[in-house]
């Protein structure tokens, strides 16, 4: 069981599309990650898939955030791109809520 003192340490992911004006497919898509502290948010066009979503998100946004806080624990929600084996082969290395 979890006390307040973990929970401070762990930091969300969320994922949002916005459509504005049309139904394009290349619409953006919002990356945030929450955490006790502020954080960036990342506008990303198209769809995060598999390998896409590992290199252009975990790896290059993820990652170094989590590196920058001592003893985080990322909350990957179990959403289809988190569960991808290189999603998981990569989510390894951190520390994650189960």
């Amino acid at each position: 069981m979890c006390n307040i003192t973990d929970w401070q340490k762990v930091v969300f992911s969320d994922e949002s599309r916005f459509v504005l004006g049309s139904n394009d497919p290349s619409r953006p898509t919002l990356y945030g990650v929450e955490a006790p502290c502020q954080s960036t948010l990342i506008v990303m066009r198209g769809t995060l898939k598999g390998e896409r979503y590992v290199d252009d998100f975990l790896r290059s946004h993820v990652g170094p955030f989590l590196n920058g806080l001592p003893g985080a624990i990322f909350q990957q929600g179990n959403a289809r791109r988190h569960t991808l084996r290189v999603a998981q082969d990569f989510l390894r290395h951190l520390q994650t809520l189960p």
